[in-house]
């Protein structure tokens, strides 16, 4: 009798990941991300092995079509998220682009032999950040005069002018700070001057003082000079008449 053997063969589903073709970029930390999983069915949202549908709080909301928004994006939120729906998976990747954190003013005048110290700040993600200070957007060629101290973490890049001289400091100083998602710079201009630069305008009105009493003081003494030689003439033809009169008188008194 012949029989008929069926053999079942269980097959493992199989798991597919799809991975988004560009990350998702901040331009700073401390704003939202939305990240869209484009589906009505139930999904699990992960990062980091954490089950993220299980621990939502104020970090973290789930919205229609599977949308998870993340608040108040820091450095630990950075990463790799995974929207999970049975067998199937999208993973996006979130991620903030370098940017410069403090301010700088557009320029500063130094008199040659000051010390001035400038700060560069930078924040984004971590991968490939980078803070540095540069000279006319080139490496900086340190010296004792130019000396430049990182933090531990290398995140904030001082730059000291110390005694600086003027040809050798003056110049455009940029704080770059770069990551693998973007850069951004600042820049400043450093002017040293001469140390009697800011006696120059003092010298130059004392000079123009000088010069207008010399001018008013020549001047009174030429006028001085021009009455003296008016009154002359009519001082000696007064004399002239009163010497007649008084002849006259004489001849009068002899008659």
């Amino acid at each position: 009798m012949l029989r008929t053997l069926f053999v079942v063969v269980l097959i493992a589903p199989l798991l597919v990941c799809v991975i988004g073709s560009d990350p998702i970029v901040l331009d700073k930390f401390g704003v939202s991300a939305t990240l869209n999983c484009n589906t009505t069915a139930t999904v699990t949202w992960e990062k980091d092995d954490v089950n993220l549908n299980m621990s939502l709080t104020d970090k973290y909301q789930l919205g229609d079509n599977a949308v998870l928004t993340v608040f108040d994006v820091q450095v630990a939120d950075t990463g790799s998220y995974i929207c999970r729906h049975d067998t199937s998976s999208i993973e996006f990747e979130l991620q903030v682009q370098a940017y410069v954190v403090n301010k700088l003013p557009v320029s500063k005048n130094l008199i040659e032999g000051d010390s001035y110290t400038l700060r560069c700040s930078g924040q984004g993600s971590l991968n490939g950040l980078v803070v540095q200070w540069l000279k006319d957007f080139a490496p900086l060629e340190l010296s004792d005069h130019l000396l430049m101290i990182g933090t531990d973490d290398n995140h904030t890049q001082e730059l000291t002018f110390n005694k600086a001289r003027m040809e050798e400091e003056s110049g455009d100083y940029q704080c770059d700070v770069r990551n693998d998602y973007g850069n951004a710079s600042l820049s400043i201009t450093i002017r040293v001057k001469d140390k009697l630069a800011a006696l120059w305008p003092f010298l130059g009105i004392c000079a123009e003082v000088a010069i207008l009493c010399l001018i008013i003081f020549i001047y009174e003494k030429k006028r001085n000079k021009d009455e003296d030689d008016d009154e002359g003439p009519a001082e000696n033809m007064k004399n002239t008449n009163d010497h007649k009169e008084q002849e006259v008188r004489q001849r009068n008194i002899k008659s």
